[in-house]
């Protein structure tokens, strides 16, 4: 059984920005041993959210901790 890794946030955002430097995600996850499809993601993501990208696994997007607050108060 293999354990799932875990990379911060630095790292995501070296990783895509060498992506977006013109480098293709499979010679790019080849060099940093990454599935393509985990370095695809990356790419995705930050695409659609560059701001907060990456923001943690029990951390929230601004908008989503306003929802969440306000959903924790009408309860």
């Amino acid at each position: 059984m293999t354990t799932r890794r875990k990379y911060d946030k630095e790292f995501k955002l070296d990783a895509v920005r060498i992506v977006e430097d013109g480098k293709r995600i499979a010679e790019v996850g080849r060099e940093l041993n990454l599935a393509e499809q985990t370095l695809h993601n990356w790419v995705k993501k930050f695409k659609e959210d560059k701001d907060d990208a990456f923001v943690g696994s029990s951390n929230l997007k601004p908008e989503d901790k306003t929802v969440r607050d306000l959903q924790i108060k009408i309860t």
